[in-house]
C-alpha cells in the first residue's frame, strides 16, 4: 500500500465510526473527507473501487468487495460526504 500525505491508500480499507483504518492501522478520519466515488471493475471477483477525497484532492482509494458497497456507502452518507459523479 501506499501512503499519500497521512491518508489511507490501497487496496483495503474499513469504515469505522469515525473514519476508515487501513490495514497497516493508518485512519482517515471522515472530517477530511468531502466526497465519494464507486466504479465497479472488472474481473472474476465482484469488486469496486472507493475513490473518497477533499476538493480535488484524492485521500482514500481502496478495493472493496461488491457485498460492501451498500453499508460503506450508507457510512459514507451518514457522515456527511457527497456523491461525486464521474
Amino acid at each position: 500500500m501506499a501512503r499519500g500525505r497521512g491518508a489511507a491508500c490501497g487496496a483495503r480499507a474499513v469504515p469505522g465510526p469515525a473514519g476508515f483504518l487501513d490495514s497497516l492501522g493508518r485512519r482517515t478520519p471522515f472530517s477530511r473527507l468531502e466526497w465519494f466515488s464507486f466504479q465497479r471493475e472488472q474481473g472474476d471477483l465482484p469488486r469496486v473501487r472507493l475513490q473518497a477525497g477533499q476538493g480535488t484532492r484524492l485521500l482514500l482509494a481502496a478495493r472493496l468487495d461488491s457485498s460492501e458497497e451498500a453499508a460503506v456507502r450508507a457510512a459514507l452518507l451518514g457522515a456527511g460526504l457527497t456523491v461525486r459523479r464521474r
